[in-house]
């Protein structure tokens, strides 16, 4: 069941006392830790995906096992958070899977979408997450 209420609203209300499961395509990681660290910064228990499958890495049974974990995850949530910054662009099929699995279990489920927050830079981000300033480096040695 989609839930409309504003960002603040959400944050304010419903983040500090809850547990929210982040949904969504890993293209909007960086989504993923921003909103990771704001929703534990306000109290919340933040479910969130625990390793990205590259190509290279993905089979079916370890995506299946990773769908299912998160599966789990929600069970577990109270509401969801879909990472999905901009309306309609994409919706891949684990997505649209966890989000059918959400309201079958009578989860909220509540969209960045609909707030019109847009993803940052990830560089950017994980800089200030781990308080990097902008002249250090991320390769050692160089």
């Amino acid at each position: 069941m989609s839930t409309e209420i504003s960002r603040q609203e959400f944050i304010k209300s419903i983040a500090p006392t809850s547990r929210v499961c982040l949904v969504g395509s890993t293209r909007y990681l960086a989504d993923f830790i921003k909103w990771n660290a704001e929703l534990t910064k306000v109290g919340s228990i933040v479910l969130s995906i625990s390793c990205v499958l590259h190509d290279k890495d993905a089979n079916e049974f370890m995506a299946d096992r990773l769908d299912d974990v998160h599966k789990r995850k929600i069970d577990i949530s109270h509401c969801v958070l879909v990472m999905d910054p901009l309306p309609d662009v994409y919706t891949g099929k684990s997505t649209a899977s966890e989000l059918e699995y959400a309201e079958s279990r009578q989860k909220e489920v509540f969209r960045l979408s609909k707030w019109g927050v847009h993803e940052v830079n990830l560089e950017d981000e994980l800089r200030r997450q781990l308080c990097i300033t902008p002249k250090m480096r991320f390769d050692r040695g160089k």
